[in-house]
């Protein structure tokens, strides 16, 4: 009994400080998207209403810095909640796994040895080109070049022009930590409800327990009493 009730304090404990950690990224978060919101509209004033828009990228193209996944393995140790895990990429850099980009820099070795074995001769140390056909790249060696630019990831305000205003990129840094924010305060929640329910089933136990102390209590009052 004394057990479940220290369980029982230290579960209440840790509820109000997740609670309370919960309303601070939640605070975070609104003021946060006001922030992005607003460098939004001052970059539409600085640069023309029409300038920032769904009008200057098609729905199709997907350029995403950040991705969100959803994970059950790297939840919180020995609960059975869901944590959603946050990926982060760079302008120019590639977000896929490791085996994907060591498969895309092999194909491009191979069609690399490939263009200079069609080399006919070498005069003084420099390769020389006999044919326009070696100025040219195969089919294969351009779908190779073409999935290695799509593993790298392009900067999403370059679709907005070349030299943007800075408003634009604090917008574009505040819809980026909003991400960020959104994932914390997820991962809050689903903690903050399997505490919950921990401390249910604990409670549940207590009120168990104790209504077998009071059967056997009047079990031993009835023996007494005979």
């Amino acid at each position: 009994m004394d057990d479940i009730r220290r369980e029982l304090d230290q579960l209440a404990i840790e509820f109000f400080e997740l609670l309370e950690r919960l309303q601070e990224k939640r605070q975070c978060l609104n003021t946060t998207i006001r922030d992005g919101h607003l460098n939004l509209s001052k970059a539409r004033y600085s640069m023309g209403n029409k300038s920032v828009g769904a009008l200057q990228y098609s729905h199709k193209m997907d350029c995403a810095l950040y991705h969100v996944e959803c994970d059950s393995s790297k939840a919180f140790p020995g609960n059975a909640a869901v944590a959603f895990i946050l990926q982060k990429g760079a302008p120019g850099k590639a977000l896929d796994s490791p085996e994907t980009l060591a498969n895309v820099s092999d194909q491009e070795e191979s069609s690399l040895r490939r263009r200079t074995s069609k080399c006919n001769s070498r005069v003084g140390g420099r390769k020389e080109i006999t044919g326009i056909e070696d100025l040219c790249i195969a089919k294969d060696d351009k779908s190779t070049l073409d999935r290695s630019s799509k593993c790298c990831i392009q900067d999403p305000l370059k679709w907005f022009g070349i030299l943007v205003p800075g408003c634009l990129k604090t917008g574009q840094r505040n819809f980026q930590n909003a991400i960020e924010l959104s994932c914390e305060v997820t991962n809050l929640e689903f903690k903050l409800s399997e505490t919950i329910e921990k401390f249910k089933v604990l409670k549940a136990r207590k009120v168990e327990m104790n209504l077998e102390q009071r059967r056997s209590l009047e079990k031993v009052e009835t023996q007494g009493s005979s």
